[in-house]
C-alpha cells in the first residue's frame, strides 16, 4: 500500500485540484502504476468547511478526486454530539464504492495514546470498546 497524505503535498504546482481534468491528468499515471503493481494506493485528503448534502462534495478542491476513486471513507465530527465542536465524536462514512455494497457509518471517540515512552498519537476508539 501507498499512502499520500495530503494528497495535495504531492502534487505539482502546476496541477489544479480545484479543475477536474488537471488533477485526474496527474492521478492517471499512478492510478496505471498501482494497477500493474497490483498496489493499493490511499489518497488523504482535508474535508472543505461546507455542509453540503453530498458527502463528495466535502473534499477541498475538484469533484475529480471522489469520482476517480474506487472507494472514499469520510471520517468528520459527529453532528450530533452532544458537545459541539470541541468534542471527540466522529462519523466514519463510507460515502462510496464502486466495489460493492457501502458499508454502514461507525461512530468513533478520538482519545490520546502514549506510543513508546514520548510520542502521544490519536487514537479512534469505538464506544463500549476497549483498547
Amino acid at each position: 500500500m501507498v499512502v499520500f497524505d495530503p494528497l495535495v503535498a504531492y502534487l505539482p504546482a502546476k496541477v489544479n485540484s480545484w479543475q477536474d481534468q488537471s488533477l485526474r491528468g496527474a492521478l492517471a499515471p499512478l492510478a496505471g502504476l498501482a494497477q500493474e503493481q497490483g498496489t493499493a494506493v490511499l489518497l488523504i485528503a482535508h474535508l472543505n468547511k461546507g455542509r453540503d448534502a453530498d458527502p463528495l462534495r466535502r473534499l477541498g478542491g475538484s469533484i475529480g478526486l471522489a469520482a476517480a476513486a474506487r472507494s472514499l471513507l469520510l471520517l468528520a465530527r459527529d453532528p450530533d454530539d452532544p458537545e459541539g465542536e470541541i468534542g471527540a465524536r466522529r462519523v466514519l462514512a463510507h460515502a462510496k464504492s464502486n466495489l460493492g455494497q457501502l458499508e454502514t457509518s461507525c461512530a468513533y471517540r478520538i482519545e490520546p495514546k502514549a506510543v513508546g515512552n514520548q510520542v502521544k498519537a490519536a487514537h479512534l476508539k469505538r464506544p463500549g470498546r476497549r483498547g
